[in-house]
């Protein structure tokens, strides 16, 4: 009987122990802190490879843009990284290619579209190129509160953070980043990551999506592949300035929109020579675009008399809400003009529409003067000042 109990229970006693040992061995170090959480997430997003040695990056995605329920943008497209350099390029990868390559120059970057619908260069505020949201939290993750909580029912590690308000959501099993919610202008924005997998050591998210809720507005993001560290040819972010089509000093392309709120009557943009316009892209769902509002009524108020028009062109989807709006809500000036299609419209890709409001500032020969982050946020007011400085 001793003998069966040391050849039966006794190798079960020294197995069990090698089980706890070995699960012991095996949990994580226990989490208290935010430093803490941020280096457990980046060992457990890579196996070998520092992330340093991430230097770029090539992916193929869906994107799918909504508004409301209404599906607005739906294409596949193509972004090159190159971290060292801050240099990208975005090429739609189905029958028509769109190309973008965002060089970084000074205060703003340049976007050039080629090969595809539609052509030229826009400008947009100087953009920082993002290797991974947690290695970006490294240097600052001391500015965050640590908490061990709940989030949509999942028990989580959350990093929080006032002034501006931002909340880094972790999986508490994986340490995988899976929420990142902030304040921006249009409302509470949460950008989610989910569908990990494993591409040469690294583990990243396969699928993204941004939830505006405030202003009616999804991102979906779907990746098909990612490529780490590839081999670009010397001249693969080169910038062509001969695509140029929508730049400082050109002309604005040609267009003839009908009033919005009277579709028999059109005008040209040769209607516009003469005067300093501002064409303004807008609509009214467009939260930022109300906060400009006042601003251009000032700047129209103060110079309306000196040779300035402005020209608001409406790509809301819903007509029956612009009538509404500008019934309640008229503008002090002529033209108010309606572009059907949205972003998905000739005028659209020719103006490069991809975001709102779209301010584009030009002369009285019709050639572009300033647009975009450069006419928002008071610096309408300032470009004013400065071309009517004379008259003032």
């Amino acid at each position: 009987m001793v003998a069966f109990f040391k050849s039966f229970i006794m190798p079960i006693k020294y197995t069990l122990l090698v089980i706890v040992l070995a699960s012991f061995n095996s949990c994580d170090k226990q989490i208290t802190n935010s430093q803490e959480l941020v280096e457990a997430s980046l060992r457990a997003t890579s196996s070998e490879k520092s992330w340093n040695a991430f230097t770029s990056k090539k992916t193929t995605f869906n994107l799918k843009t909504f508004i409301g329920d209404n599906v607005v943008s739906d294409v596949e497209k193509t972004i090159s990284i190159k971290m060292t350099s801050l240099q990208k390029t975005v090429t739609k990868t189905n029958d028509t290619v769109t190309e973008i390559i965002i060089t970084n120059s000074g205060s703003s970057s340049k976007v050039k579209f080629e090969k595809g619908e539609f052509f030229g260069i826009n400008t947009m505020p100087k953009e920082s190129v993002r290797i991974a949201p947690v290695l970006e939290l490294m240097e600052k993750a001391s500015d965050y509160t640590f908490k061990d909580t709940i989030w949509n029912d999942k028990p989580v590690y959350k990093l929080t953070k006032n002034n501006p308000n931002e909340d880094y959501v972790f999986d508490k099993e994986s340490k995988y980043l899976i929420a990142y919610i902030s304040d921006n202008r249009y409302g509470e924005s949460t950008m989610t990551y989910s569908d990990y997998r494993e591409v040469d050591d690294y583990i990243l998210p396969f699928k993204e999506e941004v939830n505006i809720p405030a202003a009616g507005y999804k991102l979906e993001i779907t990746y098909s592949s990612i490529e780490i560290n590839p081999t670009f040819a010397e001249d693969y972010f080169t910038l062509d300035e001969s695509w140029v089509s929508l730049g400082i000093g050109k002309p604005i392309p040609e267009f003839k929109l009908p009033f919005a709120q009277n579709e028999s009557q059109f005008i040209t943009n040769k209607d516009l020579k003469g005067k300093i316009t501002l064409i303004d892209f807008w609509a009214t769902w467009c939260k930022p675009c109300m906060e400009e509002f006042p601003k251009i009524k000032k700047a129209y108020s103060t110079y309306k008399n000196k040779g300035f028009n402005v020209v608001s062109i409406s790509v809301d989807k819903d007509k029956k809400s612009l009538f509404n709006f500008l019934n309640k809500n008229p503008f002090p000036w002529e033209y108010s003009l309606y572009s059907e299609g949205e972003f998905k419209s000739d005028l659209a890709k020719r103006f490069q529409l991809v975001t709102l409001p779209k301010p584009i500032l030009i002369d009285q020969e019709g050639k572009i003067i300033a647009m975009d982050a450069d006419l928002r946020e008071g610096k309408l007011e300032q470009k004013m000042e400065e071309l009517f400085k004379e008259d003032l």
